[in-house]
C-alpha cells in the first residue's frame, strides 16, 4: 500500500473527524474484488492516551466519470435504508473533492465477518445451506417490499407512470448507453427485447439493488444480535420492476455455480413474497444480455467508459465459464447468437 495514500487518509481524518481528537489512522490494506470501486479497510484509535478508541473502516473510492454521481447517490440511498431499519453498513462519510486521492469516496462501518457465498453454496452441512438460503431470499424480499417512496426524488412522478410501460421505460433508460458504446452483434438480443416489452404481466414499482448476490452480504460475526446479515454495494439502486433485480441475481449465480441453483433461488424467494414469479424468461433474456454487454464492452472501450475500475479486465476474463453459461441461457430465452461473445469464448478457452 503506497505509503502516500496512508498519509493522505490519515491528514483527512483529522480535518474530517475533529470530534476525534488525537486519531491515528493505521492498517490500510486493499480489499478489491469488484469491478466498479476500489475498497480498502483501515483502523483509527484517537482519545486520550488512557482512554484511547478503536475503530475499523471502509473506505470507499469511486473511480470513472460518473463517480460523484455514484457517491452521491449511494451516501443518500444507505441513509435512507438505515432510516427503513434495512440492515446496511453506517456511513459517516461522504467526500466529493477530488483533490484527496484523485476520485469522491466514502467512509463507513467496517462489518467484521464473512461473505455469504462460500456458506451458502458450499457449506458441507445441507440444513445450514438451507438455512443460509432463507436468510438470503429474506433479504431479498424484504428490499422488494420496502416503501419506495423516501428514495424517490419526486415520487408522485412514479406513481402517475401507467404500469403496463414499466418494463419499456427500464429499457429507454439502457438505450442511450447501448448506443454509445455499440457492440454491434447484440443488435439482435436487443430488438428481440423490444419487440416483447409489451408482452410482460405488469408489476408494481419496488426498489431493486440490481447487483443482490451473497458476496454483497455480509454474515456478521456475532449472528445472535440485531443483525446477522448486512447487505452492501448500494450503488446501483433503482426503482422498477422487481423482476429485473431478480433475474440479474440468478445470472450472477447461477453463472457461478451452475444454474441448478436457479430453482432452490425461486420458490424460496416466491415463499418470501408470497406469490408466483410471472414472465422470468424475458427478465431472464435482459440479465444476460446486459451481463455480456457490460463485459464485451468493457473489453471493447476500456472499463472506465463503463464506470469499472481500471484491471476489471483481468477479472471478466477470469469468469469466462461463467459468462459462457450466461450466454447458454441467453441462447435458450432467444435463440439469437452474438458473434463476439462466442469469439470471446473461443479466445479464453485457447489460453
Amino acid at each position: 500500500m503506497p505509503r502516500d495514500m496512508l498519509q493522505q487518509l490519515q491528514e483527512y481524518y483529522v480535518r474530517a473527524f475533529p470530534e476525534h481528537p488525537g486519531a491515528q489512522v493505521s492498517n490500510l490494506v486493499c480489499l478489491n474484488d469488484g469491478w466498479e470501486t476500489d475498497v480498502y479497510a483501515f483502523d483509527v484509535e484517537w482519545g486520550a492516551p488512557s482512554d484511547r478508541q478503536k475503530e475499523e473502516l471502509i473506505l470507499r473510492i469511486y473511480p470513472g466519470d460518473s463517480g460523484i454521481m455514484k457517491s452521491g447517490w449511494e451516501f443518500r440511498v444507505l441513509k435512507n435504508l438505515t432510516q427503513a431499519n434495512y440492515p446496511v453498513p453506517r456511513t459517516d462519510r461522504i467526500e466529493q473533492d477530488t483533490s484527496i486521492f484523485g476520485k469522491p469516496f466514502l467512509i463507513m462501518e467496517r462489518i467484521r465477518g464473512k461473505n455469504l457465498w462460500q456458506p451458502l453454496f458450499h457449506s458441507f452441512n445441507p440444513f445450514e445451506r438451507k438455512r443460509l438460503l432463507r436468510l438470503f431470499c429474506s433479504l431479498f424480499a424484504q428490499l422488494h417490499t420496502l416503501d419506495w417512496r423516501p428514495f424517490a426524488s419526486d415520487p408522485a412522478a412514479f406513481e402517475n407512470r401507467d404500469p403496463r410501460t414499466l418494463v419499456e421505460r427500464q429499457l429507454d433508460g439502457w438505450q442511450p448507453f447501448f448506443d454509445s458504446l455499440p457492440v454491434p452483434g447484440f443488435e439482435a438480443n436487443w430488438q428481440w427485447l423490444r419487440a416483447h416489452q409489451r408482452d410482460v404481466s405488469p408489476a408494481g414499482l419496488a426498489l431493486t439493488h440490481w447487483d443482490f448476490h451473497p458476496n454483497n452480504i455480509l454474515l456478521c460475526d456475532d449472528s445472535r444480535g440485531s443483525r446477522p446479515a448486512v447487505v452492501i454495494d448500494w450503488a446501483g439502486l433503482d426503482i422498477t420492476d422487481c423482476r429485473f433485480d431478480l433475474a440479474w441475481t440468478l445470472v450472477i449465480v447461477g453463472g457461478s455455480e451452475g444454474m441448478q441453483w436457479r430453482e432452490p433461488i425461486i420458490r424460496e424467494y416466491e415463499r418470501q413474497v408470497g406469490k408466483p414469479v410471472t414472465d422470468l424468461a424475458y427478465f431472464d433474456a435482459a440479465a444476460c444480455v446486459r451481463r455480456l454487454y457490460s463485459a464485451i464492452a468493457s473489453l471493447t472501450y476500456g472499463p472506465e467508459k463503463l464506470t469499472m475500475r481500471p484491471g476489471a479486465q483481468t477479472l471478466i476474463r477470469k469468469q469466462a465459464p461463467a459468462f459462457k453459461r450466461v450466454y447458454e441461457l441467453l441462447l435458450k430465452c432467444t435463440g439469437l447468437p452474438i458473434p463476439e461473445v462466442e469469439r470471446f469464448l473461443e479466445e479464453e478457452k485457447r489460453l
